[in-house]
């Protein structure tokens, strides 16, 4: 009787995230602008903002797209040499601290580091 040799699986799944234009009447952010580093806490603010309109976007999508956003090498960059944070309506809320600026850039090197 001869063994059977299983075939190898291996599945690689990439995050399906796809948040629809039409979902938001704030512009998306572009290549062509500087990613801006986001207040402590806006997650609730775009939950909020979600329900108010009821937007029927799931709370983990947009969790993933804000994940997504924020470990970007633009947004760590731009909270490694920002002074501001800003809220979901793009105005300035908030300082960036040393200690924070020094967390991106050890983000940034890791990412550096992964290429």
């Amino acid at each position: 009787m001869t063994e059977q040799k299983r075939p190898l699986l291996s599945i690689k799944r990439k995050p399906k995230i796809f948040v629809n234009p039409k979902h938001s009447s704030k512009p998306a952010p572009s290549p062509t602008k500087p990613a801006k580093p986001l207040k402590i806490g806006i997650a609730a603010d775009i939950y909020q903002d979600i329900k108010g309109r009821e937007l029927g976007l799931t709370r983990a999508k947009a969790s993933a797209a804000l994940m997504f956003y924020t470990q970007t090498r633009a947004y760590q960059e731009a909270v490694q040499v920002g002074d501001s944070r800003f809220d979901i309506n793009g105005q300035p809320c908030g300082e960036i601290t040393e200690e924070q600026k020094a967390h991106a850039a050890k983000q940034l090197e890791n990412l550096k580091a992964a290429l």
